[in-house]
């Protein structure tokens, strides 16, 4: 197909409302972050084609940002309404604190948690971002087998990808002055480690950088010390479809998606910058992106070829044959990767699945979710945040742990 007929093609699936739940534009996530006061979105949009990324007054019905549980209480573990509270634990091998399903312990580790959307994991705890805007958001964490939440930041204006190391939490604030900000997970002040980045989107971190994307135009890859300093433009320029949003770093290469619709691409550039390079060109609308020895793991919330659309594909580090592993999706968005595994959320289907890696038939782990977008795995577990998409309820949502993933 003709590059100029398939972006006609993409214009026109957007005005025929691609551009929802399974599809938003980050332009639209942007401005909806200066949402109004009475409840109108400013882009003329009603709050029923409400953003995943929006902010929603303080004035809203629904729970307030910290009314919900504190204590790792497993209410609504299903997402649907079921109380866990009492429930058998039959199949599970181990005793199960929440709701044992098909011989899995599906926990609700916090509830009435305001647009909760990134979570990270490290030995001890589990860490989540609430992505609300008017220096309202929060950091918070809470112990990987339940207990009390801690506040570990407040005050925060769109917090929102969360990554841990041995030492720190750094998350990214999605704005017009976008930034990096730290702090130890010990606890204590936190650091801006850089700001006026514009539309701050991915993180990244490994033992030398913290990396990250700024999504909005021109959009650009970077990296900084851990502790700071003059940050590094490892890629930028006026390439139409440069769209950086999500980033992995692995060895000396760093790699990222380019969310546009039927043109993306997945791309790497040396964690030291030089020439970036493509991996995956003609991407349906590519988002996650997870790494390992060998391969890239990708979602894409868009396939033309099936209904509902959306795939997870495997990508040679190098370049070579692309692998579908999954299909017919509808809307996977956050990835991540194991030594036998592929795990994704479909933010539409309200779902949380696997694959093995090198295909085969797919594995539900958890239905009746509301929106979950972004996950995270340990050695034993799946985690992921879940949200309401109704902006009447206020994002209101849970932070899930399923055992064994």
């Amino acid at each position: 197909m003709a590059v100029a007929a398939v972006m006609a093609l993409g214009v026109a699936f957007l005005a025929a409302g691609c551009e929802s739940n399974n599809a938003r534009s980050p332009e639209r996530r942007d401005s909806d972050a200066d949402r109004s006061a009475g409840g109108a979105w400013l882009d003329g949009h009603s709050s029923d084609d409400a953003p995943d990324g929006s902010v929603v007054d303080d004035d809203s019905p629904g729970t307030p940002a910290d009314a919900g549980a504190e204590d790792g209480t497993t209410d609504d573990a299903l997402g649907d309404g079921t109380d866990a509270e009492g429930a058998a634990d039959t199949g599970c091998a181990d005793p199960c604190t929440g709701v044992c399903v098909a011989g899995r312990c599906l926990v609700t580790l916090a509830s009435g948690e305001l647009h909760p959307y990134s979570v990270a994991v490290d030995t001890t705890s589990v860490y989540w971002t609430n992505y609300v805007g008017n220096n309202t958001g929060t950091v918070k964490r809470v112990p990987r087998e339940g207990g009390p939440i801690t506040t570990l930041a407040s005050g925060e204006e769109s917090p929102h990808s969360i990554v841990v190391s041995n030492t720190n939490i750094y998350w990214t604030r999605y704005s017009a002055n976008g930034a990096v900000r730290t702090m130890p997970v010990s606890g204590g002040a936190v650091t801006e480690l850089v700001s006026g980045q514009n539309g701050c989107h991915g993180l990244a971190v490994d033992g030398t950088n913290v990396y990250w994307t700024t999504l909005n135009a021109p959009g650009t890859v970077m990296k900084v010390a851990p502790n700071g300093g003059v940050p590094t433009t490892l890629v930028s320029g006026a390439d139409p479809l440069l769209a950086p949003v999500e980033i992995a770093v692995g060895g000396t290469t760093v790699y990222w998606t380019n969310w546009r619709t039927l043109v993306g691409t997945v791309m790497k550039v040396p964690v030291d910058g030089g020439a970036r390079s493509t991996l995956a060109p003609g991407q349906e609308f590519p988002y996650g992106i997870a790494v390992d020895a060998e391969n890239v793991y990708v979602t894409n919330s868009i396939d033309l070829t099936m209904n509902p659309g959306g795939n997870v594909r495997k990508i040679p580090l190098n370049g070579g044959p692309i692998t579908t592993l999954a299909s017919g999706l509808d809307g996977p968005y956050g990835i991540a990767v194991d030594a036998t595994s592929v795990y994704w959320v479909n933010h539409t289907a309200g779902t949380v699945m696997k694959v093995g890696l090198d295909g085969g038939a797919p594995t539900t782990l958890a239905s009746g979710q509301h929106g979950p977008y972004h996950l995270a795995i340990d050695s034993t577990s799946v985690y992921w945040a879940d949200y309401e998409g109704d902006p009447l309820m206020n994002y209101v949502g849970t932070v899930m742990k399923l055992t064994p993933k």
